[in-house]
């Protein structure tokens, strides 16, 4: 596999296209009301103006950010009013592989709880747990893509 992309990238580069490879950034969701808070979340908040009684959730580029329950960032915080700033294309375009990446995750956990259950190896009460989980990842899911599509058009290459 590594020699293939090696191939692709010579003939690229032989051919004019040009191609790059950069390490993909990390992203993830923060708000200054975290408690506790990660490290990149802090140093981001250092940099914001903060509204007090006021905290939405905004993304950052290049870091880690707050991890909820089951390690799903989608489960962290109210996404509702979600500032994602003025990225590049290419910081978009990771932010919808970030919230693909991990609403991929809820629904594999969602089936694994829904299997457990309907054997009889998982009470009631933890399926509609990971139920709740579920569906607070998809609705942070619809207001992470949301703010994509409001924002592609306009970011600049």
């Amino acid at each position: 596999m590594a020699k293939r992309l090696a191939l692709k990238i010579a003939a690229g580069l032989a051919l004019g296209f040009g191609y790059i490879v950069a390490p993909v950034q990390a992203t993830g969701f923060c708000t200054c009301s975290l408690d506790p808070m990660p490290q990149a979340c802090s140093a981001a908040c250092a940099t914001r103006q903060a509204t007090p009684g006021h905290s939405p959730a905004f993304v950052i580029y290049d870091g880690e950010g707050a991890v909820g329950l089951n390690g799903n960032p989608l489960n962290a915080m109210s996404l509702k009013e979600l500032e994602i700033g003025k990225p590049h294309r290419k910081e978009l375009e990771a932010f919808r592989k970030f919230l693909e990446k991990y609403r991929i995750k809820a629904i594999k956990d969602w089936r694994a709880a829904a299997r457990a259950y309907d054997r009889g190896k998982l009470a009631k009460d933890a399926f509609e747990e990971a139920s709740t989980l579920y569906r607070d990842a998809l609705v942070g899911y619809y207001h992470g893509i949301r703010a994509y599509r409001e924002n592609i058009h306009a970011a600049p290459e």
